[in-house]
């Protein structure tokens, strides 16, 4: 089932649910049964602002096989326009679950993405914390790749030859989902991550925020605190955009203001 949220259609599943829909994507692909490769992308208020802001974006996330709620006020914001989201799906959440799935059934995993070494250091974790987990290769592609024909074709040649069953896409948003649509898609993979900064987190480099601090929707706060010159002006005045976009949702429930156009 999906709901609307400040013109986005989102998924309502649980993390558990999207792991279990990427193993059956697998199966599906092994089996010969999949037309297309399932790609999963997590919409926090950044994002939501992001879509509003770039129509070209919005329709990119409303293609992903599952859109999925990262954040907190993401979910309560659907709450409030009247539509129930199970629970926060956050990538940073979902890789490790994936990769657990994926040593039990004998997947390939990939890990895309992140500045030099990160994502080897990552994969290094996974594979302790998951024995067995088959990683079938890590790519840091150098900055502005995506601009430069043959550094994207690189980049598809290094995927493909690695024949991984899931590719996880840590390049940051808009650039990872447009990535996974355009280039990904195209090597051979079942399912796809996008998963922002969740590389730079398992290989310890940035610290995850604590339990209490995720149950008290702080964990913004804590990235902040973390990496005040890159997010300061995310969280303290870009993603204030999203007050009116979801105010005027709010009042179009209430029957109190016309749609825009």
């Amino acid at each position: 089932m999906k709901v609307e949220v400040c013109g986005l259609h989102l998924d309502a599943l649980t993390t558990h649910q999207a792991v279990a829909a990427v193993d059956e994507a697998v199966q599906a692909r092994r089996q010969g049964r999949a037309a297309r490769a399932l790609t999963i992308f997590s919409v926090n208020v950044d994002m939501l602002v992001k879509a509003k802001r770039d129509p070209v974006f919005a329709g990119e996330l409303d293609q992903a096989g599952l859109l999925l709620a990262d954040g907190t006020p993401v979910l309560w914001m659907a709450r409030a326009l009247g539509h129930h989201l199970p629970e926060r799906v956050a990538g940073s959440d979902l890789l490790p679950l994936l990769a657990e799935r994926a040593a039990m059934q004998g997947h390939r995993l990939f890990l895309f993405g992140a500045p030099p070494g990160v994502a080897a250091r990552a994969a290094e974790c996974l594979t302790r914390a998951h024995p067995g987990l088959q990683i079938a290769g890590t790519f840091s592609p150098p900055y502005g790749f995506e601009g430069q024909e043959d550094e994207r074709q690189r980049a598809l040649e290094v995927i493909q030859r690695a024949r991984p069953d899931v590719v996880a896409v840590a390049l940051g948003a808009p650039k990872q989902e447009r990535w996974i649509l355009s280039d990904g898609v195209r090597t051979g993979a079942a399912a796809f991550l996008a998963c922002g900064g969740t590389f730079e987190m398992l290989a310890g480099i940035k610290k995850r925020a604590p339990e209490w601090a995720k149950r008290a929707s702080l964990e913004w706060l804590w990235r902040l605190a973390q990496d005040p010159g890159r997010l300061a002006r995310r969280y303290l005045i870009d993603d204030l955009a999203i007050v009116p976009v979801f105010t005027r949702a709010l009042l179009r429930r209430l029957g109190r203001a016309p749609r825009r156009r």
